[in-house]
């Protein structure tokens, strides 16, 4: 029976759908604003599961508010008849009716609709002749000069590939001739993929349309949300703007997570990669919104699109260091399902990513924009989190300093609970409700981005629409600071492009949904952006070996040298303010050698680190104190650390033909001052042979030692200076964090017989470096 009554509904919209024109006895065209709507892409999956619900919005708004009249033009490349069935499919689950008042205003909105086939130039030239002349009939117009048309809108949902020659015949054929009426042309992302085709594009819908005449959208704009976060600003001015600054906030997360893969759009996502889905657009005018200044006049168009632009044009350089990506493991063997790509030819088009942007700006001097999104995430969950200094943002009580601050604007996401909201969390002043949001008391509880939620204020929107809707109102009134203007698309490209094309040559790291601390973050001290567990690198087909996450059991970290060093000096870091603030001291072990030298010169440059309770020990020393030469060039005269914490192996005591006397000494000194044994940090080489600080293959004597923390060899290279000081294994292996650093094409040879488990502690004395603490630095042309 439903299908019988479905088919007949669908008949009497197609119907209804074929045009009927007849002058209208009971209108008066006096005072009418009739809006023209021509909707290119009128049944692809944007128009079915968005647009038409957001004109028949606009539809019901507007039409029935007043004498705004509409008629729709549903366009498509499909003939008449199959297009007309189409729609009408669609236009029947526009909404959902269960009284006679939205009956009835669906029934007049489909009414004022009609399918229309543009695929020829033939087709628009009809159809442009069509629009007016039916305009003209229904009003019983007898003047040829005179209108009543309001406006008119040429959506173009269609790929950004149909844009020229769409654009060039909607001029020619679809512009009002009749009238003044205004006239706005809509064009759906990607615009462009990178500066160059931003540039080719902008360029060719220049030569059809003015500036003022395209509307870009970008969905993030109309979100409830972030609709709310320049009213907030604006209607908060006098309060919360002046704590809006780099003297108050410590940093601003922008972050847009899904729980779905791409999954059946692989091809799609192959070709853009989350930067140019996500980054160029959608979060970075979301940092735009909160970055801007207020102008003085905050109900300009105009002042509001140029605050926008400064914005954009304050970004600096972004870097790889400020950069992360990754890819969800089930990515590539979706491409080769989905036919998108084959085996052994798979994509390193990330999936993820993550970056740290900073603004040329006094008023955000320092402050870290962290933009991150993914796909394949355990929850969605898209917001804006501003969070506040413990101490300098007091900002009502200033005994509840030290307290945390947060302003959140929560787009929305997979909570059940939570509906998409602003949240003032901490010492924040009351917010009252206003015409565009109400302060509501959630109950119970329970915790929400890491607040109680009953000690939080929360603003929720008085109507929540979709993006579409609110986005389609505003095309309609002509608020284009909601849309993207040239300006703002050329220079967000000028930002992103260079630093895309850069992370191409780049692997991502492989996350999986149900890991999602494998893609745990942490700002470096360099102002850098980094994992904090460092998951896998993508690997390409069997015979790359690329990082396993493993080697020789141990944890393996592999990058490019800059990187790598970065990764060693984060590292280090990290352990360094864990141990001084569990005891006060960190005990660091150097290796000597060349390799070490861009690490020591990293460490350098981060004087900021509490150096003064740093102490430096030597992993091993040659008896003409070359190691200690190298180390205190490469770092210890370039940071205030304390002389008496700089623990040399006390060769200079004596000849160098007596130098072995020191190894005692030396051992003496490392009991007395690390009592357990364990140092905090050890840093350890690999040279060509095997062997690591200055423990030798075949140097029996040595490599057996299990009694003492140091001790002397005479067994360095014949080339080289023979006589040396080394830790032992005792030491080496009681370390709290022990790291193997390789780097350079001389230790491939090495890292590859490495890998054979069969290797004895006398032929490769490396092997001889047993601790579950192990973690292996190895750079791309060492492996």
């Amino acid at each position: 029976m439903r299908a019988v009554i479905r088919i007949a509904l669908l008949t009497l919209l197609v119907a209804v759908l074929i045009p009927s024109y007849e002058t209208s006895k009971e209108e008066s065209n006096k005072d009418v604003e009739h809006t023209t709507i021509i909707l290119i892409g009128a049944t692809g999956d944007l128009s079915k599961k968005y647009l038409w619900k957001s004109f028949y919005a606009l539809f019901t708004d507007r039409y029935l508010a007043g004498k705004r009249h509409f008629s729709f033009y549903g366009a498509g490349l499909s003939p008449i008849e199959q297009g007309r069935t189409k729609l009408s499919e669609i236009l029947l689950n526009v909404v959902r009716c269960f009284d006679e008042k939205c009956r009835e205003r669906k029934k007049k909105f489909i009414e004022s609709t009609q399918y229309v086939q543009l695929k020829t130039r033939e087709h628009y030239e009809t159809i442009g002749k069509r629009i007016t002349e039916n305009i003209q009939t229904y009003y019983a117009i007898d003047d040829p000069e005179r209108s009543v048309e309001f406006g008119r809108i040429i959506y173009m949902a269609i790929p950004p590939s149909a844009y020229r020659i769409t654009a060039e015949l909607a001029n020619r054929y679809l512009r009002p001739t009749v009238g003044r009426p205004w006239f706005r042309v809509v064009l759906e992302k990607p615009f462009g993929r990178d500066l160059k085709s931003a540039e080719r594009l902008s360029k060719d819908l220049a030569s059809y349309f003015k500036e003022e005449e395209i509307y870009r959208i970008d969905h993030y704009l109309g979100k409830s949300i972030s609709n709310l976060i320049l009213p907030f600003r604006i209607i908060h001015k006098n309060s919360f703007e002046s704590f809006w600054n780099n003297k108050f906030i410590e940093r601003v997360e922008i972050s847009s997570m899904e729980e779905l893969d791409v999954k059946g759009r692989t091809q799609f996502y192959d070709e853009v990669g989350v930067f140019r889905d996500m980054f160029q657009n959608h979060l970075t005018e979301l940092l735009v919104l909160i970055a801007m200044k207020l102008p003085k006049d905050s109900s300009s168009i105009k002042t509001l699109t140029e605050s926008k632009y400064n914005v954009l044009k304050s970004i600096n350089k972004i870097r790889k260091k400020h950069v992360v990506q990754g890819q969800y493991a089930q990515f590539n063997e979706q491409l080769i399902n989905e036919k998108t790509r084959t085996a052994g030819n798979e994509s390193s088009m990330p999936t993820f990513g993550s970056s740290v942007l900073y603004l040329n700006d006094p008023r955000w001097s320092g402050v870290p924009f962290i933009l991150s999104s993914g796909k394949s995430f355990p929850e969605k969950s898209s917001y804006i989190r501003l969070i506040f200094k413990l101490n300098d943002a007091c900002l009502v009580n200033d005994n509840l300093c030290g307290k945390r601050k947060e302003v959140i604007f929560y787009l929305g996401g997979s909570s059940i609970l939570m509906p998409p909201c602003i949240i003032i969390g901490g010492d924040f002043p009351t917010i009252e409700s206003s015409s565009k949001w109400k302060l509501e008391h959630v109950p119970g509880n329970w915790t929400f981005m890491g607040w109680n939620i009953s000690s939080v204020q929360v603003l929720q929107p008085e109507e929540i629409r979709d993006a579409y809707t609110i986005l389609v109102r505003a095309l309609f009134d002509g608020n284009r600071h909601m849309f993207v203007d040239t300006p703002r698309l050329l220079e967000s490209w000028k930002v992103w492009t260079p630093i895309i094309e850069e992370m191409e040559k780049e692997l991502p790291r492989i996350y999986e949904k149900s890991k999602p601390k494998l893609v745990n973050l942490k700002l470096t001290p360099n102002g850098g952006l980094d994992y904090k567990y460092f998951p896998k690198i993508i690997k390409f087909n069997e015979n790359d070996e690329l990082d396993t996450n493993t080697f020789r059991n141990s944890l393996l970290i592999r990058r490019s040298h800059e990187e790598l060093v970065l990764s060693l000096a984060n590292d280090i870091e990290e352990t360094m303010v864990e141990r001084i603030d569990l005891t006060g001291a960190f005990h660091l072990v150097l290796s000597g050698g060349s390799s070490p030298i861009p690490l020591l010169e990293e460490l350098s440059s981060r004087a900021s680190l509490p150096w003064r309770q740093v102490h430096i020990w030597f992993a091993d020393e040659r008896c003409d104190e070359s190691n200690f030469k190298m180390i205190n060039e490469n770092l210890l005269k370039n940071v205030a650390i304390d002389v008496a914490n700089v623990h040399r192996v006390p060769i200079y005591l004596f000849d160098e033909e007596e130098c072995f006397e020191s190894a005692r000494l030396y051992n003496e000194l490392i009991k007395k001052n690390i009592r357990s044994g364990h140092f905090d940090y050890i840093v350890l080489g690999l040279g060509n042979d095997g062997h690591t600080a200055s423990l030798f293959p075949f140097d029996n004597q040595s490599l057996d030692e299990r009694e003492a923390y140091a001790l002397f060899t005479n067994k360095g290279p014949v080339d080289g200076v023979q006589n040396r000081i080394s830790l032992t294994f005792k030491a080496i292996n009681l370390g709290r964090r022990v790291a193997v650093f390789v780097a350079g094409k001389s230790k491939r040879e090495i890292m590859q017989k490495l890998k054979t488990d069969d290797m004895q502690i006398l032929e490769k004395p490396i092997v001889g470096v047993q601790t579950n603490n192990l973690t292996w630095f190895v750079d791309n042309e060492a492996m």
